[in-house]
């Protein structure tokens, strides 16, 4: 049977990897937002993409990931599973800080010069994400193509 993107996938694996490129799409919106200094827009579209990885990790990846934990530590020579390794280290990362973050503004989001100190974290916490986002559609092709 074929997933819904024609792959091997199941509807779960299929339904994830649009629903973190959606995200992805809704963080660059949250980006843009921010370079035009609307930083409370900014700071709620990252608290949305916040919540929706951390659905996404509880309700799909988290229970895939523990489910298949013992072929993930026992056959680390396998492509598939070095990938999804890179996937996973940055992706909890980044969801790690990222919630750090939203959390930390949403204490007091009036006040921007708290965020601006905290930039190079943003940044890091993105280029994590984006690394995540890469080796998560790498881990997917690897498994389902």
């Amino acid at each position: 049977m074929t997933g819904i993107l024609g792959t091997q996938a199941y509807l779960g694996a299929d339904l994830n990897i649009i629903f973190q490129i959606l995200t992805v799409a809704l963080i660059i919106v949250a980006i843009v937002y921010k370079s035009r200094k609307k930083f409370q827009t900014h700071g709620k579209l990252m608290g949305i993409a916040i919540i929706f990885h951390i659905v996404s990790l509880i309700a799909i990846m988290g229970p895939v990931f523990f489910r298949d934990f013992d072929g993930f530590v026992t056959y680390t020579s396998y492509l598939e599973v070095q990938t999804m390794w890179i996937h996973v280290i940055p992706g909890i990362t980044a969801m790690i800080l990222g919630t750090a973050i939203v959390v930390l503004w949403a204490l007091n989001p009036n006040k921007v010069a708290a965020c601006i100190k905290r930039k190079r974290i943003m940044d890091i916490t993105i280029i994590l994400w984006l690394v995540a986002l890469l080796f998560g559609i790498t881990t997917y092709m690897l498994f389902y193509l």
